[in-house]
Parts: C-alpha cells; structure tokens; sequence
C-alpha cells in the first residue's frame, strides 16, 4: 500500500511541475530575441596535435591531449610524467652510498630510476599515439552530429532570461 501511495504522489507532483512549466511559456515579439550565442565546433588539425604532442610534449607530456581537448587523459597523463620525474630523482640521487672507504650501489634506486624512464617514454609515446586517435574521434563526432545546444536570451516583462534550445536531425 505505502509503495502504491508514494507512486501516486510522484504521478501528482509530475502533473502539477509540467503544468506548472507549460504555464510559464511567454509570449514575445519577433524584435524582442536577441543574437544567440552559437556553440561552434571546429574540426582538429592531426598536424598540429602531433606537434604539441611531440615538441612541447617532450617537456610537458599532455599537451597534445589538452589540443584534443581530452582533460582528463591529460591530466592523468601530467600527474604520472610527475611520478616518473620522482621515480628517476629518486634513482639518480641514490643510486651511490659511501661508507668509509667502501662505495655501496643501491639496486632498488636503480630499479626504481628505471621504472621512472619507462613511465616516462609510456606517457609520451601514449601521449602521441592517443592524440591522434582523439582528434580524429572528435572530428568525426562532428561531421556525424545530430544534436545541437543553442544557449541565448529573451527579454521579456520580468526582465532578461536565459532561453536554452535543442534540436535534433534526424
């Protein structure tokens, strides 16, 4: 009974919010709309991402993915191009202990020095490779796009509003 009652109230609540949103439709004239604000987007260069990939992404591995807008990739692949920075720093530094006259090598520096250039040439090497992929995914979502975002303002009695509009091909 409690489940059967608790489906009826969000039946009602439902009717009363549309109801509610169909009697909040203004009326306007054609002069009242302003220019909408049009979210355009622009298919990628595969030259240039491999180039931000590539020469900046020597220093700062990510780059090629922030041009393919990816972030997140980027970010990750940023954080883990620190940790192998660490990881080398680590290895380098030490590598060599002196006792007395006897020199000690510590191999687990070693070993983590190498793991650190592994990570480093992976997220570089991955930096590239994914670049492309992802420029040419984000091209193709355009040419294969089929909804739209228009975002702009009507002035209306109450003031200006933020009007958002979709609309789909098909």
């Amino acid at each position: 009974m409690k489940r059967h009652s608790i489906s009826i109230i969000i039946i009602l609540l439902s009717c009363y919010t549309s109801g509610l949103t169909a009697q909040s439709v203004y009326s306007f004239e054609p002069g009242d709309i302003e220019v909408k604000t049009e979210i355009k987007l622009e298919p990628k260069s595969h030259f240039w991402g491999a180039f931000y990939s590539v020469i900046p992404g020597v220093a700062l591995h990510g780059t090629g993915l922030l041009y393919a807008e990816e972030y997140t990739k980027a970010g990750i692949i940023m954080a883990v191009e620190g940790l192998s920075l660490y990881l080398i720093g680590l290895g380098i530094q030490g590598t060599e202990r002196r006792a007395g006259c006897v020199i000690y090598y510590d191999t687990n520096a070693a070993f983590y020095g190498l793991i650190g250039l592994g990570l480093f040439a992976a997220t570089w090497i991955y930096d590239v490779v994914m670049t492309q992929r992802a420029i040419h995914e984000h091209n193709e979502s355009i040419k294969h796009r089929n909804l739209w975002l228009d975002i702009g303002t009507l002035e209306n009695s109450n003031g200006r509003t933020l009007t958002f509009g979709f609309s789909w091909r098909f």
